[in-house]
């Protein structure tokens, strides 16, 4: 019954219809956009702050996670911006 009701509920995602280049694309301007870098440091230390006041537990564990989720995309930038500047130098590498 349980594993009914959970398939239900997360089992009928379509992924197929994703974009993996495009999404590259996003991330990548994203690494280079100001605006991003801005957000990033301006949400991440408001997310440590908020940490620092003396939350109760479920609290804490949600700042916790919204953390986490903000470092993994600033990760995904980054692979992003490190995989453009590789290709960028084997393109480089070839024509010469």
């Amino acid at each position: 019954m349980i594993y009914w009701l959970l398939e239900k509920l997360f089992g009928n995602r379509d992924y197929s219809g994703i974009d993996k280049d495009k999404m590259q694309e996003w991330l990548l301007a994203n690494s280079l956009d100001m605006g991003f870098i801005g957000y990033f440091k301006y949400r991440d230390l408001a997310i440590l702050k908020q940490m620092g006041q003396g939350l109760r537990q479920e609290e804490y564990w949600k700042l916790v996670g919204q953390r986490h989720e903000l470092l993994l995309l600033a990760g995904k930038v980054k692979e992003a911006k490190d995989l453009a500047e590789r290709k960028k130098k084997v393109e480089l590498t070839y024509k010469t």
